[in-house]
């Protein structure tokens, strides 16, 4: 049995939130330059892969703790969130697909398209913020 360790989800949490404001001044960088700046790619991509990580650690972490079947993988680790109501379905449902980004960074790092981590950036930032807030509100939940 896991026990849920609150220190544990609130140091990721800050972690999240941490890169995402790191991450933003780099929103204003348009497609092109981005696609011609390696440097500018490998901070993006090392910040949001902190961020996804962070994120799939919280979600796993708590499916353990709240004895949730386990998850067979990423995506579905949010949606054993989503399953136990501590993320709401619809938001679960856009924000699962960070596993598979989270995937592709790890795994396929020789392979990553620079324009879907700039449309991840430019469009789906905020989602790390809302994922730690929905977090932040279930653990502040009475037992």
């Amino acid at each position: 049995m896991t026990t849920l360790r609150r220190d544990a989800i609130l140091n990721r949490l800050d972690a999240i939130r941490r890169a995402v404001e790191r991450l933003r001044p780099h929103q204003a960088v348009s497609l092109e330059a981005f696609l011609a700046d390696g440097d500018e790619q490998w901070v993006v991509e090392r910040g949001l892969h902190l961020a996804a990580e962070a994120a799939l650690d919280v979600s796993n972490h708590l499916a353990a703790a709240r004895r949730l079947p386990a998850p067979e993988d990423y995506p579905q680790a949010i949606d054993r969130l989503a399953d136990a109501g501590i993320l709401p379905r619809d938001f679960a449902a856009r924000f699962r697909r960070v596993g598979g980004f989270r995937d592709l960074l790890v795994h396929a790092y020789l392979d990553i398209d620079p324009r879907q981590v700039h449309l991840i950036l430019t469009g789906h930032l905020e989602d790390f913020l809302t994922f730690a807030q929905h977090i932040a509100t279930f653990l502040a939940r009475p037992e």
